[in-house]
């Protein structure tokens, strides 16, 4: 057909303003994303036949028009797509209308949702937009971005041709006979029939509402039916208490004392403590707090040592006490331990040695041993305590660039360990307690074990790192449990899967676990019970659990609630999503804790009245997941810019705060990146106000003096300026990769020289990635952390050299490691 200029210029003018390559395309989450896009693959339908009553509401308000019903349904197909997606805005394809000679060509349908709009008024505004898009398809852009979904109506569009790429799925409406026939094709390559069939009863159900509510906002509309609800609800989610634990924390633990005296509570290199001697030992202390400090009732109480048998003692007599412990980790940089110290208002701390007290801090201090070998009264306390009572205050990584405290009650942690059926905790468990006290599994491997009458074996960060040492720790024990991270088990089994065989139950948690993996571990040993837990700090612990029973060939999923806790998976518009369809995981029931110290803007976005039910919290995670139709949990990755490395929990906004303090930083991106092992670390991206060759060095030492080390990123990159998007977000996928041949710094390089250095240089090549290095580089500066720690010792100790985790602490270049090994030599 012949166009004039003006007609030309029309339609570019529309199109240039209409489409944009930087929309998303809408789709639906794939169930398999391995597959060949280049492949041809036949398709497979999903179809069904609209009820009645449906079809004549519509007819009523569409009449004969095929435009009018397809504008009626595929805004209801888009409101559907929403509710999966959370995207307002994004392309959909639809073929040209009528016979055209470009039949085949798909146009960009640029679908925008208002939900506060009513449905009518949407229906309305596609109308005048599709029509808008058909007056000016002659001239459709002929190179765009792919489409994965379609829909067309019979009688109104050219025929699809079946040579379109089979990735989208593909929907067609069709009226006739006085029925409407809905038929879904999809490439099985990449979806399950489970998940179309899904899809269409959940179009159907929104189409059923929309239909007799036109005037309805599309935020109040649900795809879920009331069946689906209610299975939901009750099936999948345990019946949350309406009584709370009529006990606390030391009177359940002076339960066991009562019930088996004698029994075995502590061990810790050499020593033992039985349960009567900890009670003892607790009460001392406990009456000295009481009477002597007079601390107060819910009164923060802060801790800082390390693992051992004085921390127990310490945290269970600040409980018997009536306060709540704060636990401070022995590495953390003095100005974090300021910050805890202010923000908590805590006026004493306990420790065990005089080197332990930090510097510059106004809080009075207790020296636990010293104070343990005085003659003070042994007896059960009678200070009036109640499960509402706080337990402790955990401090985790916030995204203003400091810490933010957690507060948990004393009942959020006898719910995680009274009768737990995720675990085994009796008077026959042998717990490996191995976790830092500022990691809230601590929580459970403390309580979990002593207020269920087992025995905890406490091993040292010493031990930890070294396998062989834990190994021997775990059979001379006879340690039956342990509770460790997704990276450290991921780390055993693949290096030191031998460790486990005498296991009976462990459960991991804080990253993606690695199935290939845990089948590896389940088929050597039949007869583990391999939990896979989720958690998040502030609904203590652990929320949901899943049974590893069998090999698994796709990933793993985080379970079912624990009791006492129910999951809802909430869609855009706070409504529950139904089965397969995405959303964020909220938690509910006595284990979401009190929420955020000193935070109310944080506290009013994270923990929110239920709808419905206004006397019960919910807490948002942030976390994005959906239910399987087993009624387990798919977690699916963050929602914000927090995650979780090595099992701890990371605010990438923190680092990226702190870093903003320097002075010479004007803009600053912290970014998870992933190496050629597929290990995720951290990598920073600065705009500097003048760039030095020492500059990455001061930035590196600048975090180091308020951020522990597992936030320190692996990488710096000094950049000219952060890549945006059209929307203003950061493009990642503009920024630098790292160059891991590039080391950090300018330091003089003076590479290997002798023999022995080469051979060292070498080793660290193969763990860190990095062909240069100096011999004075230090190794955590260039990336490396706890788990590629032990990795380096074991290579070490079988290149000859004796040598283990601990002291490359201490000798973190090659030339101090080399230095320490010929000094131990001529001593030996």
């Amino acid at each position: 057909m012949f166009l004039s200029e003006k007609e030309r210029t029309s339609h570019h003018q529309f199109w240039h303003s209409y489409y944009s390559d930087e929309l998303p395309v809408a789709t639906v989450i794939p169930d398999y994303t391995n597959m060949d896009l280049a492949e041809h693959m036949t398709m497979e339908t999903v179809d069904y036949t609209a009820e009645d009553a449906i079809f004549k509401q519509l007819g009523q308000y569409c009449k004969e028009s095929d435009f009018l019903w397809y504008c009626f349904l595929l805004a209801t197909l888009n409101v559907c797509l929403y509710k999966y997606t959370g995207e307002r805005d994004r392309l959909l394809g639809s073929p040209m209308q009528g016979n055209s000679a470009q039949s085949g060509k798909l146009l960009p349908i640029h679908l925008a949702i208002d939900p506060a709009c009513s449905f009518k008024e949407y229906v309305l505004k596609l109308r005048e937009q599709l029509a808008a898009v058909y007056s000016h398809q002659q001239l459709a852009p002929n190179r765009m971005k792919q489409l994965h979904v379609v829909a067309a109506m019979e009688g109104l569009h050219s025929e699809i041709e079946d040579a379109s790429d089979p990735a989208y799925i593909r929907i067609l409406f069709n009226r006739q006979n006085d029925r409407l026939h809905i038929k879904f094709d999809y490439s099985p390559k990449r979806y399950k029939e489970s998940t179309i069939r899904n899809l269409s009863v959940h179009y159907n159900e929104l189409l059923q509402t929309t239909i007799f509510n036109m005037d309805r906002a599309i935020c109040e509309l649900s795809i879920c039916s009331q069946t689906e609800l209610e299975k939901i609800m009750h099936d999948f989610n345990p019946v949350i208490p309406d009584s709370r634990p009529a006990t606390t924390l030391a009177r359940q633990f002076e339960q066991q004392v009562f019930l088996q005296p004698d029994r075995i509570a502590l061990v810790h290199n050499g020593r033992k403590l039985t349960y009567n001697e900890l009670n003892k030992q607790a009460n001392r202390l406990a009456n000295m707090l009481r009477t002597e400090w007079n601390i107060q009732h819910n009164e923060f109480v802060a801790v800082r040592m390390g693992q051992g048998i004085e921390y127990i003692i310490s945290i269970l007599a600040i409980l018997k006490a009536g306060s709540a412990y704060l636990p401070i980790d022995m590495e953390y940089p003095d100005e974090r331990i300021h910050f805890i110290l202010e923000d908590s208002q805590a006026r004493f701390m306990l420790v065990q040695h005089v080197d332990d007290i930090p510097q510059g801090h106004m809080v009075s201090t207790l020296l636990v041993t010293e104070s343990l070998s005085r003659e003070l009264p042994m007896v059960n306390l009678d200070v009036p305590t109640k499960a509402e009572d706080l337990a402790y205050l955990l401090y985790t990584s916030g995204t203003t660039g400091q810490p933010k405290g957690v507060l948990i009650e004393q009942q959020n942690v006898l719910n995680l360990v009274q009768d737990p059926h995720y675990l085994s905790m009796d008077c026959q468990t042998v717990m490996l307690q191995a976790t830092s006290i500022v990691f809230d599994l601590s929580t459970l491997e403390i309580w979990g074990t002593l207020l269920n009458g087992g025995t905890l074996v406490i091993v040292d960060k010493a031990t930890l790192l070294e396998p062989k040492r834990l190994k021997e720790t775990i059979r001379e024990q006879h340690v039956n449990s342990m509770l460790i991270t997704t990276a450290l088990f991921h780390h055993l089994a693949s290096h030191h899967s031998d460790i486990f065989s005498g296991i009976g139950q462990l459960l991991t948690g804080g990253e993606v676990l690695s199935s290939v993996l845990t089948n590896r571990i389940l088929e050597l040993y039949p007869d583990l019970r391999l939990v896979n837990g989720y958690g998040p700090t502030e609904c203590t612990v652990l929320t949901t659990y899943y049974d590893i029973r069998s090999a698994e060939s796709t990933s793993i999923s985080i379970g079912k609630p624990i009791s006492g806790t129910n999951v809802s998976i909430l869609g855009v518009d706070d409504q529950i999503q139904p089965i397969g369809v995405p959303g964020e995981l909220c938690i509910s029931g006595v284990g979401v804790g009190r929420g955020y110290l000193h935070q109310p803007e944080l506290m009013a976005d994270r923990y929110v009245r239920i709808p419905g039910r206004t006397d019960q919290i919910m807490y948002r995670t942030g976390d994005l997941a959906y239910w399987r139709e087993d009624g387990t949990i798919e977690f699916m990755g963050r929602k914000d810019r927090q995650l979780k490395l090595r099992g701890y929990r990371i605010e990438l906004g923190e680092i990226e705060n702190t870093l903003l303090k320097h002075d010479q930083v004007l803009e600053a991106v912290v970014v998870p990146i992933k190496n050629t092992s597929d290990e995720l670390s951290l990598c920073a991206y600065i705009v500097p106000e003048i760039c030095t060759d020492e500059l990455e060095s001061q930035l590196i030492l600048h975090l180091r003096k308020s951020l522990p080390d597992y936030m320190i990123p692996a990488d710096c990159i000094i950049i000219e300026r952060i890549p945006l998007k059209t929307n203003g977000k950061v493009d990642t996928d503009r920024l630098p990769v790292p160059d891991r041949q590039q080391l950090r710094g300018q330091q003089t390089l003076i590479l290997p020289q002798t023999p022995e250095e080469q051979k060292v240089a070498a080793i660290w090549t193969e763990i860190l990635g990095i062909q240069q290095i100096s011999v004075h580089h230090n190794f955590f500066e260039l990336g490396g952390h706890s788990l590629k720690l032990i990795i380096l010792a074991e290579e070490l100790q079988h290149a000859g050299y004796s040598i283990n985790t601990m002291d490359l602490y201490k000798y973190p270049t090659i030339a101090s490691f080399l230095q320490f090994q010929h000094k131990s030599g001529q001593e030996g």
